[in-house]
């Protein structure tokens, strides 16, 4: 493949890429603007995930200490022989 070739390649990709990135920054433009946000149905869907934080955070720490505790299991096991 010949520089010129090559050249006339990289000069064409740019321009697809250039026209895809302002494809999609119309269409955000345009979803943007036309989007509204109902801020009584977002402060309550944080103070749902709030609440769920809590069930979430122990179900994590429980199965934390079971590995936990099996590791040091196979530690101690490992030490005695």
């Amino acid at each position: 493949m010949q520089l010129k070739d090559r050249v006339s390649d990289v000069v064409r990709s740019a321009k697809a890429k250039a026209a895809a990135v302002a494809v999609i920054a119309a269409a955000g433009a345009s979803s943007a603007s036309a989007a509204t946000v109902d801020v009584a149905d977002l402060v309550a869907a944080i103070k749902e995930y709030a609440a769920s934080t809590s069930p979430i955070v122990l179900i994590g720490g429980a199965i934390l200490l079971v590995t936990l505790a099996v590791v040091a299991f196979k530690w101690l096991r490992s030490a005695m022989r």
